[in-house]
């Protein structure tokens, strides 16, 4: 996976309204219309974003793959978005670019991260984690999961024994 260089800057913009600019150092900017809200983005490769987003011209929030080169978009199905229609994720790709992971806000008392192929469009729960209360009330635990560079794990931030602490899920979870 590749963001358009190795130099590249990206920032958000919230005024008026939310949109994202990202540009690199030899001057070439992309700018995704001011009707777009955006959180949550990862570079797929020199010229996708795959972010959460919602914009006037889509029907609702979810995940989309963004052509930077002519503004095209693709929404990414994953299952989250069919009961949760207004739900985020902090997305990611792997490595390899076969594979979009999300985790979204706790339902149930559980947070999951959920996969999607991108070769074959199949979907899977790899992880459930129950969330729990920190004895410290002003930490929130997103699980933000993320791919380890040894290329064998996805790591996540967890409070499922009480305590905020870092766990691993293995890639094995992602042959599907």
């Amino acid at each position: 996976m590749t963001a358009p260089t190795t130099s590249s800057v990206i920032a958000t913009c919230a005024l008026p309204r939310a949109t994202l600019i990202a540009g690199d150092l030899q001057g070439k900017i992309w700018v995704l219309p001011s009707d777009f809200y955006a959180s949550h983005y990862i570079w797929k490769d020199a010229k996708h974003l795959i972010i959460h987003c919602s914009a006037e011209t889509v029907e609702k929030k979810s995940v989309y793959d963004i052509n930077t080169d002519d503004g095209s978009f693709v929404e990414l199905d994953m299952p989250y978005f069919h009961e949760h229609k207004n739900g985020d994720i902090h997305c990611n790709v792997s490595p390899d670019g076969k594979y979009v992971i999300g985790d979204g806000y706790p339902i149930d008392g559980y947070r999951w991260i959920e996969a999607l192929n991108l070769e074959t469009g199949a979907t899977r729960t790899i992880l459930k984690s129950r969330t729990m209360k920190p004895a410290n009330t002003d930490v929130r635990c997103d699980l933000h999961n993320r791919f380890v560079f040894d290329g064998k794990y996805i790591s996540y931030d967890t409070t499922e024994n009480g305590c905020r602490q870092i766990g691993l899920v293995s890639l094995d979870a992602l042959h599907f």
